[in-house]
């Protein structure tokens, strides 16, 4: 498959869905493509319509998983880790017989979810997300000039040609929400387009909130015709799923062809970059449907397995931390990816020259090692924010 530049040059997870057969009926429907439940495992993954993609050395690429207990509401989360890869260079990437160094398939797939779409209709997808930190979406491949560009994925595609395919890609945020020139790397987010082509169909929403599981709601409404200008793009994050007339994010006057959307498959993995060896991109799916009607209760369903906030960390200071001492924090055994901000902020009178070294009157600043000077108390103007 030839790669198609994009700004954040990334490929895809995709989800796919199974559905009704034949005329879409005329009453509301819902198709759960993914529902955590105890008793689903990766090996009995069939029995929700979920079979398995694949590449060549998909394994060496990507690890997908079931994160058992992990779901918003304490149920089974699908999670893909992304496998990091040796960096190749944008024309090793784009030389015929390369694509497996630098992309591939991922993820799970699940066709057949609606024989087909009638035009002027609206079709939602709903998804409750994570993405665990620490966020480092660096892909490995490099740029003309050799360097970094932000990873990114294929999360959801329907529909086939140009004019009819969605996709709803999970990126390193866009530069249009975080800034920068390429979009970020240290912060992930969304971009939904119609195929690959940008305003005025695009949203680009970021950046998301890391280890925090959040619901997602899209609305894809098809234009009165295949070639009319008034098709639109709602989405809807958390709080905002209340409200189908109040979305966090639009685009519309476009055209949109139904046609396309043929055996919708709606699946969890599809096209994606390699990420680069040495980054993390680590994302799960705790809940995923597929219908005709807006559900204002998308949210308040999600349920409350969010994790608590971490503990206050471990610090030990002595009576007097030296301005080239060494703090360290840390965690008790069973926390992971724990970072930790400092301020140091310093208090009147909350130092004390205890040395015999040269003073400020030398042109020496008092905080120097010269100087000798030190902190002290050190717990009076250390503090700390742990970060999950």
């Amino acid at each position: 498959m030839r790669r198609i530049a994009l700004p954040y040059r990334f490929y895809a997870v995709v989800l796919s869905c199974c559905f009704l057969s034949g005329t879409v009926p005329s009453e509301t429907w819902a198709e759960v493509i993914y529902s955590p439940t105890s008793s689903f495992t990766p090996e009995n993954a069939p029995l929700y319509g979920f079979g398995g993609r694949s590449s060549s050395g998909e394994p060496a690429y990507w690890v997908g998983s079931l994160a058992q207990g992990a779901g918003p509401s304490g149920g089974d989360a699908l999670q893909i880790s992304m496998s990091g890869q040796p960096a190749r260079s944008d024309a090793h990437c784009e030389s015929a017989g390369n694509e497996d160094d630098c992309e591939g398939y991922i993820g799970w797939g699940h066709p057949g979810s609606e024989a087909s779409v009638p035009q002027g209709a609206a079709r939602y997808l709903r998804i409750y997300f994570r993405v665990l930190p620490p966020v480092d979406f660096v892909a490995n491949q490099l740029d003309g000039s050799g360097g970094n560009t932000p990873w990114g994925g294929k999360m959801i595609m329907l529909g086939e040609g140009d004019m009819s395919r969605v996709i709803w890609n999970i990126v390193g945020c866009p530069a249009a929400s975080c800034g920068g020139s390429s979009g970020s790397t240290t912060q992930a987010g969304f971009l939904i387009e119609r195929n690959i082509q940008g305003p005025p169909t695009r949203m680009n929403y970021g950046p998301i909130t890391p280890t925090v599981w959040h619901a997602y709601q899209l609305r894809i409404r098809f234009g009165a015709t295949a070639t009319a200008q008034n098709a639109s793009f709602a989405f809807y994050a958390d709080a905002d799923n209340a409200n189908e007339n109040a979305p966090t994010l639009t685009a519309s006057g476009f055209a949109l062809d139904a046609s396309g959307w043929t055996d919708v498959n709606a699946g969890w993995g599809r096209y994606t970059e390699w990420l680069l060896q040495g980054h993390n991109a680590v994302f799960q799916l705790g809940g995923y449907e597929y219908a005709d009607t807006f559900d204002s209760t998308w949210f308040t369903r999600m349920g409350t397995n969010n994790p608590p906030p971490p503990p206050a960390p471990t610090l030990s200071l002595p009576p007097y931390l030296p301005v080239n001492g060494t703090i360290s924090a840390g965690y008790p055994a069973g926390y992971r990816n724990i970072s930790f901000r400092w301020a140091i902020d310093l208090a009147t009178g909350a130092y004390a020259n205890v040395g015999t070294g040269p003073t400020s009157t030398r042109g020496l600043s008092p905080f120097s090692q010269g100087g000798q000077r030190h902190w002290a108390p050190a717990s009076a103007g250390v503090t700390n924010r742990a970060l999950s």
